[in-house]
């Protein structure tokens, strides 16, 4: 079971990085705001392992 919920977060995790890849790519734009976003994303797949530790 515990496993089964580690790897459903490991692709979750995936999918989020793999989304945020052609947005990097395709807009400059986008390119200030990359560390904020990775900032964002980093301290919610800290709260979601936070969770399944505890």
């Amino acid at each position: 079971m515990r496993t089964k919920t580690k790897k459903k977060v490991f692709i979750l995790i995936l999918i989020f990085a793999l989304m945020g890849i052609p947005a990097f790519l395709v807009s400059n734009h986008f390119r200030n705001s990359v560390i904020t976003e990775l900032q964002l994303r980093s301290s919610a797949i800290a709260a979601v392992v936070e969770v399944l530790v505890s």
